[in-house]
């Protein structure tokens, strides 16, 4: 996990010059983590608080409004997931993908106090999301009109064991 200033900064920086969409300001609660072996940083990852309304995740969780409210802060979104370009490692993102999900329930409860049930991630068009289906999340979505018509599929899975 994320700790120290210069932890904070060596991801931003991966995260920036390496992921797809750059850099980004996270909404709420946040935990990140960084990816290092022998070789070096592999890559990165980072949760933050999950979108206010999802009409797949919402359907999927067949809440009510007011229990959407009350529990909302239980699902939170793997906001951005790297593996480096140059790494080149058969099955790495699912691994690293199920080590991170793992801990996050014990990582968020120390930081926060209380233990997410679910994270939610979206799909960009043209990634069909096999290591997120590999590290046993589920989808909740699927079609190209998934997140309000950004043809960005929403993928589910429960966290800890």
């Amino acid at each position: 996990m994320v700790r120290t200033p210069e932890q904070r900064s060596l991801w931003n920086t991966l995260i920036d010059r390496e992921h797809l969409h750059g850099m980004t300001t996270f909404a709420g609660c946040q935990v990140r983590y960084l990816v290092g072996s022998a070789h070096g940083w592999l890559g990165a990852a980072g949760f933050s608080a999950c979108a206010r309304r999802v009409s797949a995740r919402d359907r999927w969780m067949a809440w009510t409004d007011e229990q959407r409210r009350e529990n909302l802060n239980r699902v939170v979104c793997l906001s951005r997931f790297l593996i480096r370009p140059m790494v080149r490692c058969p099955h790495l993102a699912s691994q690293v993908l199920g080590w991170v999900l793992r801990r996050l329930p014990g990582d968020f409860e120390s930081r926060y106090g209380y233990k997410p049930w679910l994270v939610e991630s979206f799909a960009d068009a043209g990634y069909d999301g096999t290591c997120l289906l590999a590290a046993a999340a589920g989808s909740a979505g699927g079609g190209p009109e998934t997140a309000a018509g950004t043809g960005r599929r929403v993928e589910y899975g429960r966290v800890g064991g």
